[in-house]
């Protein structure tokens, strides 16, 4: 499928066709709109009308101009401001466009010098014109100045025939010489002596500045028609700026000799204009266009397309309804299909929503993909993944840091010599009895601001504590106000000894604290085993995404709490090594390369998925007793195919005659992976560790 504009012959088309064809038809319509966002159609509603009204096909003239025009190249010190210049290479790419479309000899008044191609019997003809001038003047050069008296009637019977030929010639170049001269050359200023006169003025705008070329380019050609598109790629003020130079030279070509009615059509989209008053004062007629995809419907759109490729049973409903709810423009959507279906058969992968994935990714941040292929500081999925790991440390240190406390608060509970309430009570008194060293003791309390209470009260068990945790409490020796802070400093905060006093004579205090604790190392055990979608949807998606860069990641994310985007990622993206001749040939992923590179870096690389075992083992057979040869994939893979591997497996079985705490896990990890622990016990590590 291509992504250029297409005949779409539709009863909706039909009815947008029809609306043209009245708007042309009146008499002062001449400046048209066509209003829509980008993608809605315009350009395939326009091609459309064309292919159906061929009344109109070879008297239309389309424009379309390419967002590429750069600045960057402009200085701000130059004469012109840098939108003039802007403006003006926009109008040189529409200028050209129009021109030079048409051959130059269409146009003999032009002022314009263009080269077109000669046809070959022209070529022909001036090249025998030569020869003869030279071979004329060659051979009678002589003999006509021997002659000492020269007439008419002498030359004509000297050179007879030839004579005519040759003046015929000579006629032919000097009339095209003085009408090249007369057409080409332009006068633009006289200057006799002191007085001096410009015939012509500069003017900024190049529509002014070639005016009568373009007027005589529509005498000639007769267009009736003329279509601009992508104007509004450009900056707001620098589009408006040209489509209004536009609307002018269309009010002059109208008004001009030889032509009849010339109407302007402009494709652009419906925010051109910050007031919707100018935008109707600006064109003759507004015809808006109705989107083709928008995100109501992205999802039967994608459906189609890729009904359309025979593809859509490779993939999961869920999938493309992600992708829809993220990607609506259809442009892209057309993309993302074309690149699946090649993909699909470079990779000759099977998990087709993986790969669908990555092609979703590689199309809506192309940015970020190619510098993820060009430098891996900046793979934004790599630092997607990356962050779950940060997120599960970030979690697992604030649970440890909840058990810490949790027993801090069981010792101190075991080894506080205070056995009751009241005798807690009477020991905040003392220590606040003792403050200045005056030995007067504490007579009355207050909450916030009340009246000032007897202490005995406080110390009465039918006194609320449960008043204290919202309330500030104070307490009072004679003329002395003691703020809470300084009441409660030995014990550090209130609500440490608040929470120390409900847990005297509480004995189901301790074993609740310890049911705490086991609540809290299962959840750091779930979290070490929760796998990045979890983590994805617990943390990174159902939270509110505050921060704009968040929020325009939030494809990826759903995308991997799907599972759809995983570690092996760059499988789906990296094109595939084929290593060995023709008869062994074996393709290579990206995740087999990444094993290779990190055993030469002497990494390890347990979970690593691989593929390429022949290519692998044909590289580190003379290292596979190294602990960097671990993988999961290739224990797999050697005890498949033992009897033919028996040397490998001899090799790879070597280094786990001592033991050490990175292969024993591996060895557990390995064994909980696999479906039959017995039978791997029994053939795999029997002989290797006896005393098990």
């Amino acid at each position: 499928m291509t992504l250029s504009p297409k005949v779409v012959e539709n009863e909706i088309n039909d009815k947008y066709i029809n609306k043209i064809d009245d708007l042309l038809d009146i008499k002062d319509c001449k400046n048209i709109a066509l209003v829509g966002n980008y993608g809605s159609g315009k350009s395939s509603l326009i091609k459309t009308f064309l292919h159906k009204r061929k009344k109109y096909s070879k008297k239309t003239l389309t424009v379309t101009i390419g967002s590429y025009i750069a600045d960057n190249d402009i200085s701000d010190n130059q004469v012109n401001s840098k939108e003039q210049i802007l403006v003006n290479r926009v109008e040189e790419s529409i200028l050209k466009q129009i021109i030079y479309r048409k051959k130059s000899s269409k146009f003999p008044k032009s002022t314009l010098i263009r080269f077109d191609k000669e046809k070959w019997y022209k070529k022909f003809i001036y090249i025998l014109a030569l020869v003869y001038t030279i071979w004329f003047s060659c051979f009678y050069y002589f003999k006509l100045f021997e002659e000492k008296q020269i007439t008419f009637n002498k030359l004509f019977n000297y050179f007879g025939i030839h004579g005519l030929v040759m003046f015929c010639i000579l006629v032919f170049f000097i009339s095209k010489i003085v009408k090249i001269i007369i057409n080409k050359v332009k006068v633009n200023k006289i200057k006799i002596k002191d007085c001096e006169m410009d015939l012509h003025q500069d003017t900024n705008s190049l529509f002014s500045r070639y005016l009568s070329e373009i007027i005589y380019y529509f005498q000639i050609t007769k267009y009736k028609l003329v279509v601009f598109e992508d104007l509004d790629r450009f900056p707001n003020d620098i589009a408006l700026k040209v489509i209004q130079e536009l609307k002018e030279l269309n009010t002059i070509l109208n008004n001009s000799y030889g032509i009849k009615k010339v109407v302007f059509i402009y494709a652009v989209k419906d925010n051109l204009f910050d007031k919707v008053e100018d935008k109707n004062k600006f064109y003759d007629y507004n015809l808006s266009v109705l989107p083709i995809s928008t995100t109501f419907n992205s999802e039967l759109n994608l459906v189609g397309l890729l009904k359309q490729e025979n593809v859509y049973g490779d993939l999961s409903s869920n999938i493309i309804s992600i992708v829809s709810k993220h990607i609506y423009d259809m442009r892209t959507l057309i993309n993302i299909v074309n690149d699946y279906c090649l993909f699909k058969d470079i990779t000759n992968t099977k998990n087709y929503d993986k790969l669908f994935a990555m092609v979703t990714f590689k199309n809506h941040y192309y940015k970020e993909y190619n510098l993820m292929s060009q430098n891996g500081d900046e793979d934004i999925i790599k630092q997607a993944l990356d962050s779950v790991k940060e997120k599960k440390k970030e979690l697992i240190s604030k649970l440890t840091d909840d058990k810490t406390k949790i027993y801090e608060q069981i010792n101190n509970i075991e080894n506080d010599t205070i056995k009751s309430k009241n005798e807690l009570k009477q020991l905040l008194l003392s220590y606040n009895a003792t403050r200045g060293y005056d030995g007067r003791a504490v007579s009355h309390y207050h909450i916030n601001n009340g009246p000032a209470l007897n202490i005995s009260d406080f110390l009465s068990d039918d006194f609320d504590m449960e008043q204290l945790v919202d309330n500030d409490f104070s307490l009072e020796r004679y003329d002395r106000r003691i703020n809470e802070r300084d009441v409660f400093s030995r014990f550090e905060s209130k609500e440490m000894f608040l929470e120390r006093y409900n847990s005297i004579g509480s004995d189901n205090k301790i074993e609740e604290l310890k049911q705490s604790i086991d609540k809290i190392n299962k959840q750091i055990e779930k979290i070490k085993t929760s796998s990045i979608s979890d983590v994805f949807k617990q943390y990174f998606v159902y939270n509110k995404l505050e921060n704009k860069n968040e929020k325009d990641k939030q494809l990826l994310y759903d995308l991997i709490q799907n599972d759809y985007i995983m570690k092996d990622y760059m499988d789906y993206i990296t094109s595939p090594v084929i290593y060995g001749d023709n008869e062994n040939a074996e393709s290579l992923l990206y995740s087999d390369s990444k094993f290779l590179m990190d055993f030469r870096q002497e990494k390890y690389s347990y979970d690593t998925k691989l593929v390429g075992f022949k290519t692998i083992l044909d590289r580190i057979k003379d290292d596979l007793n190294s602990p960097y040869a671990l993988n999961y994939d290739l224990l797999n893979y050697l005890i498949d195919n033992k009897e033919s591997l028996n040397e490998y497996i001899e090799s790879f079985f070597s280094q786990f005659k001592e033991l050490d705490s990175i292969k024993i896990k591996f060895i557990i990890k390995f064994l909980k992976k696999q479906r039959v622990l017995k039978k791997l016990c029994k053939e795999s590590f029997r002989d290797i560790i006896p005393y098990q």
